[in-house]
């Protein structure tokens, strides 16, 4: 287990930019409502906003991911389509 693997791609092992913004946004969400916890200001509807907006992200990414699934390459070469001989 490293941290690393919350901000990489599984397939390539290189830096993922949705994986980045989806852990920086699901860190602040969750700072703002710890916060908000310890000033006595949260409210139910808050609380379930945060919940819903955490699954709906986490939901999102496993829905586009079995739908599109992940293109993996082997050298630096494009990928392009085998034609028929």
């Amino acid at each position: 287990f490293y941290v690393f693997d919350y901000f990489t791609d599984e397939t390539s092992g290189k830096a993922s930019i949705t994986r980045t913004l989806q852990m920086l946004g699901g860190l602040t969400a969750t700072w703002i409502v710890v916060k908000m916890a310890v000033l006595g200001t949260i409210t139910s509807e808050i609380f379930g906003i945060y919940l819903a907006a955490l699954g709906v992200s986490a939901g999102w990414s496993k829905y586009i991911g079995a739908k599109y699934g992940s293109v993996t390459q082997t050298s630096d070469q494009p990928i392009q389509d085998e034609q028929p001989k």
